[in-house]
């Protein structure tokens, strides 16, 4: 190599290569990451230290809110007068002696009847039931009077007004209806089938018998029995829809539920019913107190609507009715 070329290259590298200075400090090395917190340590749900205590709580039962009832002034004006117009009128009628009453057939005997109702022609009478089942129920209408003016004061004016409306409807419906029934069967009471009997035993003609009052052949079915369980089924439905969750409801379904069987037992005894009149007296009683409150329910017109469908066809037709309640 020339000697001008070996010198060119050592200054090049002289001028381009970075020199150490003594006076400038070396390079420093980068700082280390801080090592990693400790997870906190986990408490106890009832350590005091807690921000938040998240024991889990007992879980409560929802709260049945308070069923309310409404009273429409036409519809109950117009119940209200049919239960007058058919209960209330009718058995003053029938307290004439203007119906004939109907005869007992000369070829029935007492073994036709049924087997449930033989009882009551066998046995002693009870003189004083009938007294019994009357003072029965005038203390079933009482707790109703007594009943529906609590509630006024516990839920408002409005409370006792709508109560009183709904026992009154229940109590008159049903004495239209027994009335009603009374009328389109007209069935012997015990007591003539014991009266034509002691006729034939003192030596009468059974072919001449006959009996002219009407209240004898009133039989079925039984209106006292028909109207202490409509007081029975219209004061329970009220009292398990204003006093959910309480002891009241089925305090007052017990204490109905005997009231209603001994005003059925008195009249039975008393020789005024058969089993079986006081037994549909009882169902249709209950149906007609439930119905009427039912019917009351402030939500009845937007939440239990009722559809009604026809669907026609060549050979005939189908009719579906559905609802919520």
């Amino acid at each position: 190599m020339h000697a001008p070329a070996a010198f060119a290259t050592g200054l090049a590298l002289l001028l381009f290569t970075p020199s150490a200075h003594a006076d400038e400090p070396p390079d420093e090395p980068p700082p280390a990451e801080p090592p990693p917190e400790p997870p906190p340590a986990v408490r106890p749900p009832d350590d005091p230290r807690r921000d938040t205590d998240v024991t889990p709580a007992p879980t409560k039962p929802p709260t049945r809110a308070k069923g309310k009832f409404a009273v429409d002034p036409i519809a109950d004006s117009g119940v209200l007068a049919l239960g007058v117009a058919f209960g209330v009128l009718s058995s003053a009628i029938l307290g004439t002696d203007e119906v004939r009453p109907q005869q007992i057939s000369l070829r029935f005997t007492t073994q036709d009847l049924l087997w449930i109702d033989r009882g009551a022609l066998w046995q002693r009478v009870d003189d004083n039931a009938a007294l019994y089942s009357d003072i029965a129920i005038g203390a079933m209408a009482g707790y109703a009077l007594f009943d529906s003016i609590l509630d006024g004061f516990r839920d408002g004016a409005s409370a006792t007004l709508t109560d009183i409306t709904m026992y009154l409807e229940a109590a008159t419906i049903t004495l239209g209806v027994t009335n009603l029934s009374k009328i389109a069967f007209r069935r012997p009471r015990p007591k003539a089938y014991i009266a034509r009997a002691d006729f034939i035993g003192a030596g009468g003609d059974y072919e001449t018998y006959e009996n002219s009052v009407t209240d004898s052949a009133l039989s079925f079915f039984s209106g006292h029995s028909a109207e202490a369980a409509a007081l029975t089924a219209t004061a329970t439905y009220i009292a398990f829809q204003r006093s959910p969750g309480t002891l009241k409801p089925w305090l007052t379904l017990a204490g109905g539920t005997a009231l209603t069987s001994f005003i059925a037992y008195s009249r039975v005894r008393s020789a005024s019913h058969f089993p079986t009149d006081v037994m549909a007296g009882a169902l249709a009683g209950t149906a007609i107190g439930a119905l009427i409150v039912h019917l009351h329910r402030a939500d009845s017109p937007h939440e239990r609507p009722i559809w009604i469908g026809a669907f026609p066809a060549r050979d005939g037709g189908t009719v579906s009715v559905g609802g919520r309640f």
